[in-house]
């Protein structure tokens, strides 16, 4: 079974280094510039983990997460923020991520992060 990702960032940096993996991994990777519209996204095709970038033109990651882990039919879906803010950690409880990885990621960090989320989606 192939594991399906979605990226939510407008970094270009990121979101080549995330194709790479999703290449490496054999993976399906999905990337999404805009926040606008993705729940209602998610609910037509749930993917088996959602990395979202915490800083977006049009929105929060954080947020975003918060929106994902609340809602009833989406709450389980394993989800990474990525962040260029070291004192992030101590709010990632409240936004309900699954990870929280630092930027910049390096393609083993990036890899890690998509194989071990993998590995969880594929367990449940």
């Amino acid at each position: 079974m192939t594991t399906n990702i979605l990226l939510v960032s407008n970094d270009a940096c990121t979101i080549d280094l995330f194709k790479d993996c999703c290449s490496q991994l054999a993976v399906k990777g999905v990337t999404r510039q805009s926040s606008q519209g993705l729940l209602n996204t998610l609910y037509k095709h749930t993917p088996d983990l959602v990395i979202i970038d915490f800083i977006l033109e049009d929105g929060n990651g954080g947020s975003l997460c918060h929106q994902i882990k609340c809602d009833k039919y989406l709450h389980s879906l394993p989800v990474a923020l990525l962040t260029e803010y070291d004192d992030l950690q101590r709010f990632a409880p409240k936004f309900g991520c699954t990870h929280l990885l630092n930027k910049p990621l390096s393609l083993n960090d990036m890899t890690l992060l998509i194989a071990m989320l993998s590995e969880t989606a594929n367990a449940e």
